[in-house]
């Protein structure tokens, strides 16, 4: 990799591939992005808890897992792209932490092997083929409930995983239903590969039963969406980020959240008015 370059990222020193068209280069020219997805992390996870960073990519969401979650925390950092996986491991390595699991595999729902598509732009590698799809590989696979068989009991998920995040709900919710205990977990949306095969609503009345409700919601491409208006609510914070004013909000009931992230609206161009959504159960 010779287009690696080192720069500070908060309080960590990260090996960034500039030319690779994924976050290394918005990183190492901006020094941030998704303020709004990673206010919510860093405000989340505490010391001593046990996180999931499923979708890893370089490191950049698991080193602040690691960081606040501390010596007595861990980190199951979990990536496909091996591309990525590289970079995960040197810029774990870089920052001196050993609480942690770094695993090249996918989670999805059944275990073995999966189809995985690279991508030309390595932070949009998926599953599911897509516009930028170069390469098939093909990278173990694991159920989020197999793999959670024998670890840490997870106090915080991440998922950014490119519409793969329907799977991985099915696939854990014989864990989270015979396993209780306080989780979070924060989700990027792709509603537009949501349908009947891939129901996101579906599976998420499952995780509303067990205990898990709306906590924040991150609305895109305004601070307030017409829906979030029409249904009265305001965002408590609004944040601009990545080209965006996005609002964050803390009040959505479960029944919002099904309508607002897993359905494509229409707004100032965009498909979605959310970007990200945290459910959580106390325990």
């Amino acid at each position: 990799m010779s287009n690696v370059l080192k720069k500070r990222i908060g309080n960590h020193m990260m090996n960034l591939d500039v030319e690779d068209g994924g976050i290394s280069a918005v990183l190492y020219h901006q020094g941030q992005r998704e303020l709004a997805f990673m206010g919510l992390l860093q405000n989340e996870v505490e010391e001593g808890m046990t996180c999931v960073d499923l979708g890893s990519n370089i490191g950049y969401t698991t080193l602040y897992m690691l960081e606040n979650c501390g010596d007595d925390g861990f980190v199951y950092a979990i990536e496909p792209d091996p591309r990525n996986l590289k970079l995960l491991k040197e810029n774990i390595e870089e920052n001196g932490y050993e609480n942690h699991e770094t695993v090249h595999c996918a989670i999805s729902d059944n275990n073995g092997e999966i189809d995985f598509w690279e991508a030309s732009k390595p932070n949009l590698s998926s599953v599911t083929k897509n516009k930028y799809s170069t390469n098939k590989i093909s990278v173990p696979c694991y159920t989020l409930t197999s793999f959670l068989e024998g670890r840490r009991y997870p106090n915080f998920i991440k998922m950014d995983v490119e519409g793969h995040e329907v799977k991985i709900f099915e696939s854990g919710l014989d864990y989270f239903s015979k396993n209780e205990g306080y989780t979070s977990m924060l989700v990027e949306v792709h509603p537009a590969l949501y349908n009947e095969d891939n129901d996101f609503v579906k599976i998420l009345k499952e995780y509303f039963k067990i205990g898990f409700d709306s906590r924040y919601v991150v609305a895109t491409p305004v601070p307030q969406p017409q829906l979030f208006e029409m249904a009265g609510y305001e965002p408590v914070q609004s944040v601009y980020t990545d080209g965006f004013h996005r609002g964050i909000y803390n009040n959505i009931s479960n029944e919002h959240l099904l309508k607002f992230a897993c359905q494509e609206h229409w707004e100032q161009g965009s498909k979605k008015i959310v970007r990200s959504f945290m459910v959580t159960r106390e325990g």
